[in-house]
């Protein structure tokens, strides 16, 4: 019978039960003699006279005795009375591991915590020679001081492992999951165990994998509906991995869970102090999308300043973990890596640090055909969570009250969501709103950048927009951008982007302006936006490097010279923008450059046979006539700005068309290849301009109109362009508009509708036009008889995009993310087939001129998924290197 309270053995009063396990009963005591609390574990009545029995207790009590460990439960005494045997415990207030995973998984934070110091109390034991054999969620106690190691009454010194049946007989068999299932010893042992082999310090770290597999996912390594199928599952078959279950993993501790759960105890972890430092290389530093090593780097110069780098814990959504420590005298900095290719997940922008430091948000999509959302999570904690309500976002800024943060859907509406909770709301409905940035203040008040015009102002409680500045059309600025409070809430610092044809190197004017005042001050020119971060200073990008400058804000003015924090920032020089967020008391996060690609050449299998080109970030191409010869977009991969290149395929040569510092994209050749149309933005937004091919002539304009414009297609006979205009002031998404080349008649609307047309490409024989339109609702590839009459038909059935005729125009090809499909272009009831899945994205592509072979620019995932870094208590960094 169980031990009522008052109950004495010996010097100990039963107070209360705790708990019962298989082999002994638990229960709340007081030492009379010392009047503290302690646990009193007591054999069972039924095993009172079991020889087994006492002697595992004997043995469980020795061993303890044995280990001085804070993770390890204390032996306190050993006695008989009233004809049991009992052991005296530590006391622990908490939950058992096995109850808290009845919850769900553990957060990674507490995971790799509880881990680190489990795997501290095994190396403890090994080191003295004891293998514990009976690890498990129910021997591990979740306390305040935290995880504490449980019931060593199977471990044993030197010694055969225990029978299977005597094993079994550790831990009364209870359900697992459903009814038919078993739970117990079985659940966590490893292969040489079943088997009967001697057991060491090996099958511990087994067991240790499996508890630290079931702490992250919430799902046990090895299930099994009978015995028999459980062992099968144990010994010949392998969990799904880590980064599968639970994507929030980082993938070094997926690593460090195979290794643990090899089959072979040669094959594992052959120390559990290893294990630990692993854990603590996590937790602390740890891993670049795998297992990689610190990397400290010491400053050599001036401009590269000293810092130590870490590389940090990936966890599935990239940009969400890390831990940072801070530090008076050290400055260190984290790379927060994006998810493996293979995660399934997306990242969008750099993640953004709250103003006090404490919170990121960053946007990431969970899957290829999901929308992006926000996502936020504390610095000091793994746990990340999505906001619900902010699918689309493109952009998202905290406020400086901390917990709102304001975010922008498709640049066309703009809302705001409470971190603490609450609905989503909207602040403003129209255009121009996700481009230009915003802030917000402690009252409320959101500024709003413009790709149009000046800065506007509204209320974080929503309302119409009042325009507070206004472009300088005299000094050739064209719009304003990036506000950034000051800490008063009421001044704030904002960018101008101009448009100078007199000057080569396009800089940017900083503005400084006050809400109750329609006076701006101009500060000077600045090659990025700003961040400002106390106690007084401005960060900015300059050709890569993030540069940190001395700015008093009460009389609003940069004083001295600016010093270098970080090398490697990914920033766009005509717009000003770069991919930087600060807190005001020292965190800084920025994004690295992306990675660029090639143009690969791909068969109508979908297999790739060598490139194109350099590595670099590629738009449009077409090829010259005879295909010898490309012209391409390819992008600076340093600043972002693209230009037109030539490139041969038979001959490695590469030679700049176009030279202007602004963005050149979009080209376009007459058949016969003299003539080169191509988007510019030299004028301020993108009209056509068009360039003799070999002529020394000056490129002109050809089409300029309001909004933007963007060339498409010649027609075969050379006497018709494409081109696709939209103008945002107006709300007009993409037209598509035909003009004459020969100058006689002005541009007609082909395809004008409210929804988005681009991607225009005519049949070889002139007939038909093929493109792209979201009219449906998603974005599909349809066609239209040109120059007309007739309806448009509709040939992509599930989404498509980039239409591209075969050269004899029989076929059309069309692609949908990282598949080719064709369709009978003279059959109108024709079904399109998949030609290839590819394993890269593609956006664009063109079919070389035999008809039999394809030019992509496939994507690398891995390469657009750069890093974001962050450094702590940079502001280190200057006093060091104002000392040197």
């Amino acid at each position: 019978m169980p031990l009522n309270a008052g109950t004495r053995l010996g010097p100990y009063e039963i107070l209360a039960p705790l708990g019962a396990g298989g082999m002994g009963e638990v229960y709340r005591a007081r030492d009379t003699r010392l009047d503290r609390v302690v646990a009193i574990k007591v054999l069972p009545a039924d095993f009172a006279t079991d020889a087994s029995a006492r002697v595992r207790l004997d043995r469980e009590a020795r061993v303890i005795s044995q280990l001085n460990h804070p993770q390890i439960c204390t032996l306190h005494d050993i006695g008989q009375a009233e004809g049991h045997d009992f052991l005296v415990l530590e006391y622990l207030e908490g939950e058992t591991l096995f109850d808290r995973l009845g919850k769900g998984a553990l957060p990674i934070a507490q995971v790799l915590t509880f881990a680190i110091q489990i795997a501290d109390a095994l190396g403890k034991a090994h080191r003295a020679g004891i293998t514990h054999r009976d690890l498990k969620p129910a021997n591990v106690m979740l306390t305040k001081s935290g995880a504490k190691l449980l019931d060593f009454g199977l471990a044993k010194k030197a010694a055969p492992a225990a029978s299977l049946g005597a094993t079994a007989l550790a831990t009364r068999e209870a359900p697992l999951t459903e009814h038919g299932t078993i739970l117990g010893t079985f659940q966590y042992m490893a292969p040489e165990q079943l088997e009967g082999q001697e057991a060491d310090a090996r099958t511990d770290i087994f067991a240790f994998g499996a508890l630290l597999y079931e702490m992250a996912t919430g799902k046990r390594a090895f299930e099994g509906k009978t015995r028999t199928s459980l062992i099968a599952a144990i010994v010949g078959s392998a969990p799904p991995p880590l980064s599968k279950v639970q994507p929030l993993s980082p993938p070094a501790l997926e690593h460090v869970v195979e290794k643990c759960l090899a089959k072979d105890p040669d094959d594992r972890w052959q120390s559990a102090h290893d294990i630990a430092e692993e854990l603590r290389w996590i937790s602390q530093a740890g891993s670049q999308a795998g297992v990689a090593a610190p990397l400290s780097i010491r400053r050599k110069t001036r401009e590269t300043l000293a810092w130590a780098v870490a590389a940090i814990a990936v966890i599935g959504l990239a940009a969400t973990g890390f831990l940072l420590t801070r530090g008076t005298a050290e400055t260190h900095a984290y790379s927060l890596i994006v998810p493996r290719a293979d995660s399934g997940y997306m990242f969008s922008g750099a993640a953004q640090v709250s103003p006090d430091g404490k919170q990121l948000c960053f946007m990431a999509a969970t899957g290829e055909n999901k929308p992006p959302q926000i996502f936020v999570r504390t610095v000091d904690s793994f746990a990340v969570r999505a906001l619900d309500g902010t699918e689309n976002a493109n952009y998202c800024q905290w406020g400086l009250d901390n917990h709102s943060i304001v975010f922008s859907v498709a640049g066309k509406s703009l809302k705001i969501v409470d971190v603490l909770g609450g609905p989503t709301r909207a602040i403003f409905e129209g255009d121009d709103v996700g481009f230009g940035g915003y802030a917000m203040n402690r009252d409320g008040v959101v500024l709003i950048g413009s790709a149009l015009g000046g800065i506007r102002r509204t209320s974080s409680k929503g309302g119409a927009l009042q325009t507070i500045t206004t472009p300088d059309k005299s000094r050739h600025e064209e719009w304003q951008s990036f506000p950034v409070f000051l800490p008063d809430g009421k001044h704030f610092l904002f960018i101008s982007f101009l448009r100078d044809p007199a000057m080569r190197d396009q800089p940017h004017y900083l503005y400084a302006g006050a809400l109750d005042s329609k006076d701006i001050r101009f500060l000077g020119e600045i090659p990025s936006q700003v961040q400002y971060v106390d106690p007084g200073y401005l960060l900015f990008v300059r050709d890569g490097t993030l540069l940190a400058a001395r700015f008093d804000a009460a009389a609003l003015e940069m004083r001295g010279d600016p010093q270098p924090i970080a090398d490697g920032v990914l920033y766009f020089k005509p717009t000003g923008g770069a991919e930087v967020s600060a807190s005001t008391n020292g965190v800084v996060t920025y994004r690295a450059p992306f990675g660029g690609q090639s143009l690969a050449w791909v068969d109508r299998s979908g297999r790739r046979s060598g490139t194109v080109g350099p590595v670099g970030d590629f738009g449009g191409f077409r090829f010259l006539p005879g295909g010898s010869e490309i012209v391409a977009e390819v992008s600076d991969l340093k600043i972002g700005t693209p230009d037109i290149w030539l490139f041969g395929l038979k001959r490695d040569t590469a030679t700049r068309v176009t030279f202007a510092p602004g963005y050149e994209s979009n080209p376009v050749l007459t058949p016969d290849g003299r003539t080169l149309f191509y988007a510019s933005d030299a004028l301020g937004v993108p009209d056509i301009f068009m360039k003799r091919m070999g002529s020394a002539e000056d490129d002109r304009p050809f089409i300029v109109e309001p909004g933007e414009q963007y060339p498409m297609d010649v027609s075969p006979d050379g006497k018709f362009l494409v081109y696709v205009t939209s103008d945002f002031k107006s709300g007009t998404q993409g037209d598509l508009y035909v003009i004459a080349l020969d100058g006689r008649s002005k541009a007609t609307p082909f395809v004008r509708t409210p929804f988005d047309e681009r991607d225009a490409r005519f049949s070889p024989d002139g007939k038909t036009l093929a493109y792209y339109s979201n009219e449906s609702g998603e974005g599909q590839v349809y066609v239209k008889p040109f120059p007309g009459p007739g309806p448009a038909r509709q040939i992509s059935t599930k989404g498509g995009g980039t239409p591209r005729w075969s050269p004899d125009g029989r076929q059309l090809y069309f692609n949908r993310t990282k598949q080719l499909y064709v369709v009978d272009a003279n059959s109108p009831e024709a079904e399109p087939r998949l030609l290839f899945d590819s394993d890269r994205r593609f956006y664009n592509f063109e079919v070389a001129p035999d008809g039999q072979r394809f030019l992509m620019n496939m994507i690398d995932e891995a390469a657009t998924q750069t890093p974001t870094r962050v450094i702590v208590n940079w502001p280190e960094l200057l006093k060091k290197a104002d000392k040197r």
